[in-house]
């Protein structure tokens, strides 16, 4: 989950909004893996989705990522 904490971080900071087939292609995985990830830090709390399917690191995840980036 850290790779894709911190992919959501780099894409993130390279434009302005994140989707999943973003993070695929920044870890160069399958979109059903990222699907997964994705479900896990939803529910754990560092990530959220809108409805347009853009994702976003909470201030949790964001601050994980950034210790992770660093």
């Amino acid at each position: 989950m850290e790779d894709y904490l911190e992919a959501i971080l780099i894409v993130a900071m390279q434009q302005e909004e994140v989707r999943s087939v973003d993070i695929a292609r920044q870890l160069n995985v399958s979109k059903p893996s990222v699907w997964r990830a994705v479900t896990v830090l939803k529910n754990d709390g560092f990530l959220t989705m809108d409805n347009r399917g853009f994702l976003r690191l909470t201030d949790l995840g964001e601050r994980m990522a950034e210790a992770i980036y660093e």
